[in-house]
């Protein structure tokens, strides 16, 4: 018992990100596979609220930091609940969704600048390298979110070529749970501008999410690695000067 306690303490404990990074991973890699079965929606929902758990530990031990992230990500559960209760359709205008999934973008706004507030604040450590990536998989997640929204107001705000036209139908229940997976993909080949164009953006915002999550991509990263390597050098500096 004392050994299990040992290891969730170690899993739960503040600024954690490596456990952040596998749950986010792991949403990542089950999404596609669970989105298939009738029971992939509980499989799916279990692996949020993993997320949202260990986003909460991210931002530390900071009571005020910890009510807030607490506070949204209460709401979100709870109007994601709501919206499964009162379901209309992922496409189709549902006001507990899309309620839900903007609660959801303030979460993963206020973690990830929390997190990236630390990254850049000290040493650079294995744990900061993976909130780094933590964090850029996130962006990934906060796009999705977004289209996710567009397409709950618009239906035709995508377009899906060839087979994934006839996979993706939204009056059918098991195919609306694709459209979560399916976002993952689009969002994360436009954050790596792979963009292999089955899937375009058609409405003024969906074009605008599109442009918005590429260039964000590319700076993140050209950013991201000037600093952590400048940071790297400031810390060899001044170890050498110390010996």
């Amino acid at each position: 018992m004392k050994n299990v306690l040992r290891w969730a303490h170690l899993l739960i404990r503040p600024r954690n990100y490596a456990s952040m990074l596998a749950s986010v991973l792991l949403l990542i890699v089950a999404s596609p596979l669970a989105d298939t079965t009738p029971w992939g929606r509980t499989i799916l929902a279990l692996l949020v609220v993993a997320v949202l758990v260990f986003g909460m530990e991210a931002v530390g031990a900071a009571r005020s930091e910890l009510m807030l992230v607490s506070c949204l990500a209460a709401l979100t559960v709870g109007f994601f609940v709501s919206g499964t209760w009162f379901n209309e359709g992922l496409t189709e205008t549902n006001i507990f969704h899309i309620v839900g999934y903007c609660v959801c973008l303030v979460f993963f706004v206020r973690v990830g600048f929390v997190m990236l507030r630390d990254i850049f604040s000290g040493e650079v450590t294995g744990n900061r390298i993976c909130g780094a990536v933590c964090v850029y998989l996130l962006l990934g997640y906060f796009f999705a979110i977004l289209q996710l929204v567009a397409l709950s107001l618009d239906a035709h705000a995508l377009r899906f070529d060839g087979a994934l036209a006839g996979l993706l139908n939204p009056h059918d229940a098991l195919s609306k749970q694709r459209f979560v997976s399916m976002m993952f993909y689009f969002s994360f080949c436009t954050l790596t501008t792979l963009g292999y164009g089955d899937i375009s953006p058609v409405s003024t915002f969906s074009r605008t999410v599109a442009w918005l999550e590429a260039v964000t991509g590319q700076l993140y990263l050209a950013v991201l690695i000037a600093r952590l390597v400048g940071q790297h050098i400031a810390a060899s500096a001044a170890r050498s000067l110390r010996n």
